[in-house]
């Protein structure tokens, strides 16, 4: 009868014991999950202040969505001419060898007029680089609609220098005659 009143007493015992490490268990993994849903709201927090901070240095005018800064709008007519004489230049000045050029059509869903241009070119690695560098660095700004790029095989008399022929299309915002976008 001890033996039986032991058995029942270990059987408790032990039953208790793995409730216990059960429940410790999950009360661990659901504070581990608290505490990483915790920090992730600690950086989504932060990165809502960030974007408030950044808007509330926009210009009124542009946080209204009325006007965007000068500094951004290609100036000329519908064609794009400026547009189109700057990356051609840089095309030239980089050494980047143009097989085809001409005006685009740009983002038809805004409301701001946009002057768009696109070329198919080829050229080696260190010239491509160059000319996305200088595409970086247009004022005013550009936007890339797409790049598109494919290696060439190397030629055999230079097996060691890759070529690559490029299509890309940029555009930007344009300046109407009268200076507003």
């Amino acid at each position: 009868m001890k033996t039986d009143l032991l058995r029942q007493v270990a059987g408790v015992f032990l039953l208790g014991t793995m409730t216990w490490v059960i429940f410790v268990s999950i009360t661990g993994w659901s504070h581990a999950r608290y505490e990483a849903q915790l920090e992730d709201l600690t950086v989504s927090r932060a990165s809502l202040v960030a974007l408030v901070q950044r808007m509330s240095e926009l210009p009124e005018d542009l946080a209204k969505g009325r006007s965007i800064p000068e500094t951004l709008l290609w100036p000329g007519s519908d064609q794009g001419s400026d547009l189109q004489r700057e990356i051609v230049d840089l095309a030239n000045e980089t050494g980047i060898t143009l097989t085809s050029y001409g005006g685009s059509v740009g983002p038809t869903d805004l409301e701001i007029p946009t002057v768009a241009f696109e070329i198919e070119a080829q050229s080696d690695y260190s010239a491509l680089t160059r000319f996305l560098a200088g595409l970086e660095r247009l004022q005013p700004r550009v936007s890339v609609g797409s790049l598109w790029l494919n290696r060439l095989q190397p030629s055999p008399e230079r097996p060691d220098s890759a070529r690559v022929t490029l299509r890309l299309a940029v555009w930007g915002f344009l300046a109407l005659q009268d200076g507003a976008p």
